[in-house]
């Protein structure tokens, strides 16, 4: 089963399309260049790992629980690498933390993404 697009856009909206290392918040989709499209690097990492044999896998959650937003975190690729090859310093309540400071540190700076919107057509700009 892999994660659902719904999901996905979720995550990468509330992580303001950075990394939620502490620290890192790198850009997570780079520029597109003059002859290409953008390049996306971020990548959805399973908080409790997908398979049960994965990191931090033992788990009550239900496979479909774990491919829903509550249970990622966004991140650069070297970070994802790091968080999963020490599962010790990495927990399930460390990367909880993680997503949790990081998604406010996000909503500070621009706002919250859950507020609703006001969907009247937008005034276009004149010069």
């Amino acid at each position: 089963m892999s994660i659902p697009e719904s999901e996905q856009k979720k995550l990468f909206a509330k992580s303001g399309n950075r990394c939620a290392y502490p620290d890192c918040q790198k850009l997570l989709v780079a520029p597109a260049s003059q002859t290409g499209s953008p390049v996306v690097l971020g990548e959805a990492a399973h908080i409790v790992a997908e398979p049960s044999v994965g990191p931090r896998g033992t788990s009550a959650l239900t496979q479909s629980e774990r491919n829903r937003y509550e249970n990622l975190i966004l991140l650069c690729s070297r970070h994802h690498q790091m968080v999963d090859a020490d599962v010790t310093a990495y927990s399930v309540e460390v990367l909880h933390r993680y997503k949790d400071e990081h998604e406010k540190w996000v909503e500070r700076r621009m706002g919250p993404v859950d507020e609703v919107m006001d969907l009247r057509p937008c005034q276009s700009i004149r010069a």
